[in-house]
């Protein structure tokens, strides 16, 4: 595994980052 940024969790089971909404609460950093 890389390096991955956890992102914060909301309560639609979504994760927050950036002001951006992502279908998943972890993102992989290149």
């Amino acid at each position: 595994r890389g390096s991955v940024l956890v992102t914060r969790l909301r309560d639609d089971g979504r994760a927050e980052v950036g002001g951006r909404t992502v279908p998943d609460r972890v993102i992989p950093l290149p």
